[in-house]
């Protein structure tokens, strides 16, 4: 069962395994590849090359699937740590190992002493690529800008039933509605792409994000990541 968590600490953000749902709600909306919709931008219109709703802010890291049900914090930071060096030697397991003073985990990871939440601060500062820690959310401004600058920054969601789960934001979007012949038309919306290694990669409102990712969750805590 999931615990409870552990208060708005720096330190103490524990995730756990988010029950399996049929469907995902942070999945893409039809309007993100509606015509009506464009980016915000320099003279109102969507970036050269830019894809469907076209890009914003965008730093490119993929989440691996987490290897087991507790592992989504060895999940990002073994991918956080790939993204700024590819060469990185850390994978999952040995994440896992060292974290919870394991031997075991790349060959047994499903084993109790192995599958278990644990802290993303923590691991991040394992492999060397923790730069801060924010009990809060980020303003969509911030997240564009460190889109923007390829250092992506990583997020907690809490669950309302207790327990929590990580993820990395990989692009911000912003986009205002058109009329049927180009027009303005009332309504914009601030979008980004996250990079979830248990629920994939979706594209979800900012105040999603915020409050009500995949239903139940509470973003809870940032962290921001370094080269």
């Amino acid at each position: 069962m999931p615990r409870k968590p552990p208060g708005k600490t720096v330190r103490r953000s524990l995730a756990r395994k988010p029950a399996k749902r049929a469907a995902k709600s942070g999945a893409p909306s039809a309007l993100l590849h509606s015509p009506t919709w464009r980016t915000m931008g320099a003279g109102g219109g969507a970036p050269k090359g830019a894809g469907p709703g076209g890009v914003s802010r965008c730093s490119g890291i993929v989440v691996e699937p987490q290897q087991q049900t507790q592992w989504c914090w060895a999940a990002v930071s073994d991918s956080v740590s790939h993204y700024y060096d590819p060469g990185s030697p850390w994978t999952q397991c040995t994440i896992v190992n060292a974290e919870l003073n394991q031997t075991t985990c790349c060959t047994d990871g499903s084993s109790a002493g192995c599958n278990q939440p644990w802290y993303l601060d923590l691991a991040l500062t394992r492999v060397g690529r923790l730069q801060s820690v924010i009990a809060d959310t980020l303003p969509f401004a911030t997240l564009q800008a460190l889109t923007s600058a390829n250092n992506p920054p990583c997020v907690r969601q809490g669950w309302t039933g207790g327990g929590g789960h990580f993820l990395a934001v990989a692009c911000c979007f912003q986009f205002r509605a058109l009329g049927p012949t180009g027009s303005s038309a009332s309504g914009s919306s601030n979008r980004v792409s996250v990079s979830d290694p248990w629920y994939g990669d979706s594209i979800v409102d900012y105040a999603t994000l915020v409050s009500g990712y995949q239903g139940t969750g509470t973003w809870t805590h940032s962290y921001l990541t370094q080269p």
